[in-house]
């Protein structure tokens, strides 16, 4: 399949060297593969403490808030993710685990959440349009990233452009 659909494409766009990497293992027509960088887009600019309403808003103020900005999808690792906060939960009340997303995963995380005690420490909400960036980005401590370890290389995950982009550190969940 891959052979005959890339055969007849004029260019090949990968996302970054990984997916380079696999196309070119995959693909006949190698010199067709071109990177396009995938930069996250959307106002790079983050509103803190005071002026940010959505740290009232979610009662975050005095948490160190981990935040999943995007979609969580089939090639996001949900599972390690959540079974990570509850125990990282275990050592400090004080975490907070914010997801502004959609996907496949997020019914997980509801499930996980509503079963354990951590349900007043994990919050769910939908993905937010481009004006209220600035606020979700702005309440977070760390950013987390997510890649199921058989995804590397067909996904490139534009959060971590966003996070960077607003200088917010980054957890990374996934293989090297």
């Amino acid at each position: 399949i891959f052979d005959f659909s890339y055969s007849q494409a004029e260019k090949i766009i990968a996302l970054g060297p990984s997916m380079k990497k696999i196309l070119l293992e995959k693909v006949k027509y190698k010199s067709s593969v071109e990177i396009i960088f995938n930069w996250a887009v959307g106002n790079s600019k983050i509103i803190r403490g005071e002026e940010n309403y959505l740290m009232k808003k979610l009662d975050c103020k005095e948490n160190f808030n981990l935040i999943y900005s995007g979609n969580l999808g089939q090639a996001h690792d949900e599972i390690t993710l959540m079974k990570g906060f509850e125990l990282a939960f275990l050592k400090s009340s004080r975490l907070k685990l914010i997801f502004f997303s959609r996907g496949t995963g997020i019914s997980y995380v509801k499930k996980f959440a509503a079963k354990k005690t951590l349900k007043n420490n994990i919050i769910v909400k939908d993905l937010v349009d481009n004006e209220i960036l600035p606020y979700s980005m702005g309440i977070a401590s760390f950013g987390i990233v997510s890649i199921k370890k058989d995804c590397l290389g067909y996904v490139l995950p534009s959060k971590l452009a966003g996070y960077l982009s607003r200088g917010i550190p980054v957890i990374y969940i996934g293989p090297k």
